[in-house]
């Protein structure tokens, strides 16, 4: 079973992600969650938007990879739990996935998080607001689908 976990930066997706692999593990079931970011395309495939590379665009996800990685996983698990801001831009995952969660945080709440975020250094405001943006245009759920909104942590 294939479960998809969405939402914009900071939402909570992977802290959501490992507590549903607890619950299937505590029901003696098997579980994995992955990261839809452990599937970027190299660096050098990946558009820059002033000077810094555009993590945000589904072009930088080698879905087609996913893919197999994920068929792979669906024969050894009860249950693969992927998470990410862009799970919702491939129709293959949506027509795949089981059950399908999207964490929901004011646009406030993501600001505050993503200018504490430390791991990329400081991100200039601009980037920031092109980080939400994109989540806007790429990271919401399509119409269509039953969609399970949660808010986020």
């Amino acid at each position: 079973m294939l479960i998809l976990v969405g939402g914009c930066s900071r939402s909570g997706k992977s802290l959501w992600a490992q507590k549903l692999v607890l619950q299937y593990r505590n029901a003696n079931k098997t579980a994995v969650a992955l990261c839809v970011d452990d599937f970027v395309r190299h660096i050098d495939a990946i558009e820059k938007i002033g000077g810094r590379t555009d993590w945000e665009s589904p072009q930088s996800i080698d879905f087609d990879r996913l893919m197999v990685v994920l068929g792979i996983y669906e024969k050894q698990f009860d249950a693969v739990i992927l998470e990410g801001h862009l799970v919702f831009c491939d129709a293959r995952l949506l027509a795949a996935a089981a059950v399908k969660y999207f964490l929901v945080i004011p646009e406030a709440v993501f600001r505050q998080r993503r200018a504490a975020e430390t791991r990329w250094g400081e991100e200039p405001t601009w980037f920031i607001d092109h980080v939400w943006e994109s989540f806007l245009k790429h990271g919401q759920p399509p119409e269509g689908h039953e969609i399970i909104k949660i808010a986020g942590h």
